[in-house]
Formats: structure tokens, sequence, C-alpha cells
């Protein structure tokens, strides 16, 4: 039996930005610690969380990047663009469907949020040796073979 032509839009995802707060806080919104005292907000204690918080968001960034370039965590991107030595953008591609980023790109990539949406997205790491490189942009989380 032939499988529907937009089976990939039954596949379960979250955001790149979820994924990370998951990971980090294992809850979807982040770090969230409910009403306290006016006191307690404008303590010195809370910089000291904000930034354990942001120390488990970069660590929850670099687990995630690690399990996909193993090809362990599924990333799919809405967007493709080639640029060339100069910054000149030598292609651009809607994905329909949305791609499967090569788990060897991810795994010389970094992530980035991108003017002017701010969607999440893999930049590749040259060292200008190269002639090109990459984006995979709009990245989203596959989160089970459902």
């Amino acid at each position: 039996m032939n499988k529907p032509i937009y089976d990939y839009l039954d596949h379960v995802c979250v955001s790149y930005h979820e994924a990370i707060e998951w990971m980090a806080f294992c809850n979807f919104g982040g770090s969230i610690i409910g009403p306290q005292r006016m006191v307690g907000l404008f303590a010195e204690e809370n910089r000291e969380a904000y930034s354990i918080a942001s120390g488990r968001r970069q660590l929850a960034d670099e687990l995630l990047l690690s399990y996909a370039a193993q090809g362990k965590i599924k990333l799919y991107a809405r967007f493709h663009t080639k640029y060339g030595s100069k910054e000149e953008e030598r292609s651009s591609v809607a994905l329909e469907p949305p791609e499967v980023v090569p788990p060897e790109f991810i795994a010389n990539s970094h992530i980035d949020f991108v003017e002017p949406d701010f969607l999440p997205t893999l930049i590749d790491d040259f060292e200008g040796e190269k002639d090109e490189y990459e984006r995979y942009i709009h990245i989203l989380t596959r989160v089970a073979n459902i």
C-alpha cells in the first residue's frame, strides 16, 4: 500500500527552542519557579539562578546537536541556502517536504537565530578555505517515530 504524499505532516515534532527547554528543565516552558515574594525576585540569588539556567540551556544545546550529529535525533529544516565565498546567495530552496538535516552537516555546524525572523538556523562552520557555505533554516526536532 502506498503512503500518502503528505505523510511527513504526521511526524510529531517540537520547535528547536522547546527541545532545548525540555532537555534543560523537563518543561517546554523553561525554568519556571512560580510566585515568590517580591524581595526574593530582586535578590542577588536571582542573578545566580539566571546564570545556572543559561548554563543548562547551553549544555542542552550542545547535547542536542551532538545527538543529532550521531543520528540519534532527527532535525528537520524548511529551507536550505548556499552562499558563495563573498556571502552572495547562490541558491535558496524551500524544502517541500521538510528534509532531515544530514548528521555529517550537523557535526560541522552551529546553531544561530538569524534575523529577520530569528528562526533557528544551522550554519556551516568554515574557516575561509571553502568557496561556499550552507545554512539550514527553521529547524524542528522530531520527537518520536509514531
